[in-house]
């Protein structure tokens, strides 16, 4: 529900911000100004963490080729469960 709210929020916000384009003369209250100015806020902060995110997979796609990553899927890591009641039972 809340998430529902929220979009319904930014909807309301991208419509202002719509008219406001279209409608040049169009005066906002404070609260509709600090509503725009928060979601300008927000969209700048959601780029800086896709810019963040596409370095570290340019990061970790240079790391993929690595020497030291290829010994390491040459051998696969093999776990056994411990099960409680093997003391009593012996393995499984």
């Amino acid at each position: 529900m809340e998430a529902a709210s929220d979009f319904i929020g930014v909807a309301a916000t991208l419509l202002l911000i719509k008219s406001r384009s279209l409608i040049p003369e169009l005066e906002l209250s404070s609260e509709e100004e600090s509503d725009v100015e928060d979601l300008k806020r927000r969209l700048a902060q959601y780029e800086r963490v896709r810019e963040m995110m596409r370095d570290l997979s340019r990061v970790f796609a240079a790391l993929s080729w690595s020497p030291r990553r290829d010994v390491l899927q040459s051998q696969p890591l093999r776990l056994r469960a411990t099960y409680p009641h093997e003391s009593y039972c012996g393995p499984r």
